[in-house]
């Protein structure tokens, strides 16, 4: 009993001194809350001053954020504006040097212009007197011209003298190419004569030598095969009506057209007088007239029955009959 006496005392004494510990706790740990109340209230104060102080930084970094891109927007700006502006240097440097040539060749042509301002006053006495040479040639060109018409117009009226003069020679030729008068002593020339009789081409044949004719202006070879005059054409010879129906046409233009000397431009009528003045030296112009009247008394009797072998060139002599007086022909050469 006396040890549990002890024992409940010292329970006790434990007891009361776990109760002392136990108020010591309970004050500690009041103290504690106390503390951790202030610490607490003391931390979200500092955390309300941290949320604001950082909701201040946002703000903040939103507007320096915002100022950033502004000025990012400006640099830029200001960027191509000093791109526009080096550009703008370059252009001003070239547009420069560009005036700087222009001056250079503006002082050059100004100095060249006043040469030629001296230039000019110095020709100007000899436009003077160009113009007054000019005058004296205006005028002469004038006389030469009303000269030149004059001696056109005595062309003209020499030229219709010359080609009626012409015209009756060529009357005359046809009138002699209507009848032929053969050479005796020569056979080509008797059985050339049949023919041209019988056909009496519109373009005269003459005879220069035995075998040898002028036809128009084209001088042939004739010789007799098989009683027919055949003529030399290339490497062969071909018939008489053949011959007439190649070269008649062609033969007959070239005596009625002109000819043209080629140094002065003018007809050739002193190739035509020559002839004429020729014939009448020898008396062909007096033959030509008889056979013609011979062959006008004649013409109705004879060879009418030959008259259905003419060919076409018969209407060739119909026109040259009947050719008016402005027609001419060109040089013809009797040797």
């Amino acid at each position: 009993t006396r040890k549990l006496l002890v024992d409940q005392e010292e329970r006790r004494a434990h007891v009361k001194e776990a109760g002392a510990r136990n108020e010591e706790l309970k004050a500690q740990i009041k103290a504690a809350q106390d503390e951790v109340r202030k610490m607490t209230d003391r931390h979200e104060k500092e955390l309300a001053e941290h949320s604001k102080a950082g909701k201040s930084l946002c703000d903040e970094r939103d507007e320096k954020q915002f100022q950033l891109g502004e000025l990012k927007v400006e640099v830029c700006r200001l960027q191509q504006r000093s791109d526009d502006l080096h550009r703008q240097l370059e252009q001003t440097l070239r547009s420069f040097a560009h005036e700087r040539e222009a001056s250079e060749r503006h002082l050059e042509v100004h100095h060249q212009l006043k040469l030629i301002q001296e230039e000019s006053r110095g020709h100007h006495s000899s436009r003077d007197e160009l113009h007054v040479e000019l005058r004296r040639l205006t005028s002469q060109f004038q006389e030469d011209g009303f000269a030149r018409e004059r001696r056109c117009a005595e062309l003209e009226h020499s030229l219709e003298e010359r080609n009626n003069e012409i015209k009756l020679l060529m009357y005359r030729v046809q009138e002699l190419s209507s009848k032929y008068v053969p050479t005796r002593s020569d056979h080509i020339d008797v059985v050339l004569a049949k023919w041209v009789n019988g056909y009496r081409p519109a373009v005269p044949f003459f005879r220069l030598a035995q075998g040898t004719y002028l036809f128009g202006r084209r001088q042939v070879t004739c010789k007799v095969a098989n009683d027919k005059p055949v003529f030399r054409v290339g490497g062969g010879f071909i018939g008489f009506d053949k011959f007439l129906e190649l070269y008649a046409s062609e033969e007959l233009e070239r005596l009625l057209s002109y000819e043209i000397d080629e140094r002065t431009g003018d007809p050739k009528f002193c190739e035509a007088q020559r002839v004429r003045q020729t014939m009448e030296d020898s008396g062909a112009l007096d033959q030509l007239r008889q056979v013609s009247a011979e062959t006008q008394a004649s013409r109705g009797e004879g060879l009418r029955s030959q008259g259905e072998r003419e060919p076409s060139q018969r209407g060739v002599v119909g026109v040259v009959r009947g050719m008016s007086p402005g027609h001419s022909i060109g040089r013809r050469t009797l040797n």
